[in-house]
This record gives C-alpha cells, structure tokens and sequence, in this order.
C-alpha cells in the first residue's frame, strides 16, 4: 500500500521545479476561471463545486505563486546575462600615451594620438572588439588606424 510518509517535502519541491511556467501558469489561471465561474444549472457541477472548491483555492494560490516565482526567476537570469555583456574593461598603458600636435607647411595642423590600451574581458564567453572609435576629441578629418 502506498504511505504518504515515505513522501517528503523536499522531492514534491524538486518535482514541481521540473514543471514549466507555461504549465503552473495554466493550472493558475484553470483555478481562478473555476473559482469564479458561474453557478450552472447542472446538478454535478455544483456538487463538484462544492466539494471541491476549498482545494481548487488551495492550488491555485500555489500555482499562482509556483508561477510568479520562476518569472521572477528568469527575469533576474535574463539581467545577469546582459549584465556579463558588459564586462569589457579598458586600461591604458600610461608610459606608452602620446599626444602630438604638428603644424603642416599649408598652416593646417595634424595631431597624433597613440595609446596602447589592454582589453580585459571580465565574462565568461570570449568577446573582442570589433570597430574602435575615437569619441572625445570630435575627429574632423580622416582617421588613420595603425597597428
């Protein structure tokens, strides 16, 4: 015969964590349409209703809360995803810094800026960078890159 103590409380959690959010959602939203639908003519649905309404309140305010809880879940998963995208920090190496500013024979000036900059990626997937720019100071003219 089957015992209800050999059941304990941590594998019913482990059980109801399979179950997908679209599932607890669903069974939510069944107990609520039941909870408030209306009394109907049929003599079994009523008996039904009756009998059965204290447990149909029951589980949907744990699968109400069974849902809300895996949303939330994925929301914050979804934040330290895009989070760790962000995880590219820049250091400048300032020995290697140079800024030079030469006046041609036309009377126009070009400047030179070099900078050894280190990437280091803070992740835990492989990033690189794909088109540096020169925000600050506004770049008039042409943009020469060296390597």
């Amino acid at each position: 015969m089957f015992d209800l103590s050999d059941i304990s409380f941590g594998s019913i959690l482990s059980i109801f964590k399979k179950i997908p959010s679209q599932v607890t959602g669903g069974l939510a939203l069944a107990g609520f349409v039941f909870i408030i639908a209306p009394d109907f003519n049929d003599e079994s649905f009523i008996v039904f209703q009756t009998q059965w309404k204290d447990l149909t309140i029951f589980m949907t305010i744990i699968f109400s809360c069974l849902t809300l809880t895996k949303w939330i879940a994925l929301y914050l998963e979804q934040r330290k995803i895009i989070k760790n995208r962000l995880r590219l920090k820049l250091f400048s190496q300032d020995n290697k810094c140079l800024l030079h500013l030469a006046k041609q024979q036309d009377g126009s000036f070009i400047s030179q800026i070099r900078c050894n900059i280190d990437v280091s990626n803070q992740s835990d997937f492989p990033m690189s960078l794909i088109k540096p720019s020169l925000i600050c100071p506004k770049t008039k003219g042409e943009v020469l890159h060296a390597k």
